[in-house]
């Protein structure tokens, strides 16, 4: 009887860069989310979850975005109102519609600007609409926005209060905004 000698698979314990990656475990991705969104560096987060940065930059990089971006959304929403988000929603929808209710030559046809025509920019119609009183019918809207509106949105309210304070005393103030008077200093 001959012997035959069996082959013996070899087997490699590491992954062969063809391979597909390891389905990550499910609490791990959401922690990873959950340490990224409270604002946790890389460095960070590695050390908590015992990897090194680069590793955990090369496999969870979707899910430190992830968690970035819901922070930013979370800051955003501290930023703006309800009714801020909807005005400013209509009028960027208004804007991407170019052929209909944007016209070059006379700028936004819903929307005013602070020239009294119409708008050039989201800013623009964002700012006279303001100064007209900034109320907005939010009755039967819904929605869950993304993250990325909520940020662009923000920037345009805290670009214009950001404005409203640099314009200094003389500046008319929107209806229903105090202005607080300093008493004047007297040198005796």
């Amino acid at each position: 009887m001959k012997r035959q000698k069996l082959k013996q698979r070899k087997h490699n314990s590491h992954r062969t860069p063809s391979a597909p990656r390891p389905k990550l475990k499910r609490a791990q991705r959401q922690a990873i989310v959950a340490m990224a969104q409270a604002g946790l560096v890389e460095d960070q987060i590695g050390l908590r979850i015992g990897v090194d940065k680069n590793k955990l930059r090369a496999q969870h990089i979707d899910d430190i975005k992830e968690g970035k971006a819901a922070a930013a959304a979370a800051d955003a929403e501290r930023v703006i109102t309800r009714e801020e988000y909807f005005f400013l929603d209509a009028v960027t929808k208004s804007f991407e519609s170019r052929d209909d209710w944007y016209d070059d030559e006379h700028g936004n046809l819903l929307f005013e600007g602070t020239n009294g025509k119409g708008a050039r920019t989201v800013s623009d119609a964002f700012a006279h609409w303001k100064g007209q009183g900034g109320k907005f019918l939010t009755t039967g809207l819904s929605g869950k926005f993304g993250p990325e509106k909520y940020v662009e949105f923000a920037k345009v309210v805290s670009n214009y209060r950001q404005n409203l304070n640099l314009q200094g005393d003389d500046a008319p103030l929107p209806p229903g905004m105090i202005r607080r008077v300093r008493p004047p200093i007297v040198e005796d």
